[in-house]
């Protein structure tokens, strides 16, 4: 089936059901219903087909959490730089995937700045609704580069999925959600400054540190863009979670040799890549009863709701890094 079929195909149903968003109720946002099959197991079914975008989503985490919400019915975009890659995950997916032939992929690369406008407005012809943006995508420690200006991690982790989230907030359905995914490794950022958020020269260049960061301005994002909805009355939720050490992604290419080895050792205590799917898959669905109730700004570790270092729970500190986000990506600041 080609990507115009599919299209056309989904947006009837997604017009005639544009305007049936209901409230939440605690985690449910009443565009599903869970079922109880005959081995007592859970089945997920929509009420609609919903919309999913999936930033790094042609291997890894991203590659298998799309294959999981495909089968949940929802209409997946593979939002990817390579799109050779995204491909091979579109073309299996589709393989595997008797009920549900809506999958797309899309070019996306978070390094560039028209990259991103030009990804938001081909997804504004396809007419869609948006109930869930994973900003998924993300690189770690790689050699020093100034894309758009600015330092390569703090570009791809951070200003990246923060100016395609601001370009795509008139699409976001009444109860949508938005999952930014951070690191463990937030624990390790430097006392946050505003005027430092990306380094500038290769001397001064500590890539674990950027990393560190960059994770930490993923979880001030999350709480900010919270704040934002809350006071304007809105029910969309925005949530973060570290999802993990997954050994077996492409995450870690980067590293020295030595240190991939050490990984490798480690791999039986690290975190699985079905693991940190579900993490992810059970805050978009929002159906698992063992679920707090979601109030949005949560920050979770792994399957656990947890505080984040109290820097990042500091307002100011929201306010600080979305301003200057702003300023970096020359957009209005919706949050004045």
């Amino acid at each position: 089936m080609g990507s115009d079929q599919i299209i056309d195909n989904n947006n009837n149903n997604n017009n005639n059901n544009n305007n049936n968003n209901n409230n939440n109720n605690n985690n449910n946002n009443n565009n599903f219903i869970v079922e109880t099959k005959g081995n007592n197991e859970n089945e997920i079914k929509l009420n609609r087909q919903l919309v999913v975008i999936i930033s790094g989503s042609s291997d890894g985490l991203g590659k298998v959490v799309s294959g999981m919400l495909a089968k949940t019915n929802y209409f997946v975009i593979l939002a990817n730089r390579d799109l050779v890659k995204a491909q091979l995950v579109l073309d299996d997916i589709l393989a595997t995937t008797s009920n549900n032939k809506n999958v797309i992929s899309m070019k996306l690369d978070l390094s560039s700045f028209d990259s991103i406008k030009e990804f938001v407005k081909q997804f504004k012809l396809l007419n869609l609704p948006l109930d869930v943006l994973i900003n998924n995508a993300g690189i770690y420690a790689p050699p020093f580069s100034l894309p758009e200006g600015f330092e390569s991690q703090f570009m791809v982790n951070h200003l990246g999925p923060f100016l395609l989230t601001n370009l795509l907030m008139d699409k976001f359905t009444e109860n949508a959600r938005i999952i930014n995914l951070s690191s463990l490794a937030h624990k390790n950022s430097d006392i946050f400054n505003v005027e430092d958020l990306s380094c500038k020269s290769i001397e001064n260049y500590n890539a674990l540190k950027r990393y560190s960061n960059s994770k930490l301005y993923a979880i001030l994002f999350t709480k900010e863009l919270n704040r934002i909805f809350k006071k304007n009355n809105s029910k969309i939720i925005a949530l973060s979670l570290h999802p993990g050490v997954i050994s077996t992604t492409n995450l870690f290419k980067n590293l020295p040799s030595y240190a991939k080895f050490v990984l490798n050792l480690a791999q039986p205590f690290t975190t699985t890549i079905n693991t940190a799917s579900i993490a992810i898959y059970r805050l978009v669905i929002g159906s698992d009863p063992e679920l707090p109730l979601l109030l949005g700004g949560e920050y979770f570790n792994i399957n656990v709701l947890t505080d984040p270092i109290p820097q990042a729970l500091s307002q100011e500190n929201w306010r600080l890094l979305w301003s200057k986000s702003c300023e970096y990506c020359n957009i209005d600041d919706i949050g004045k």
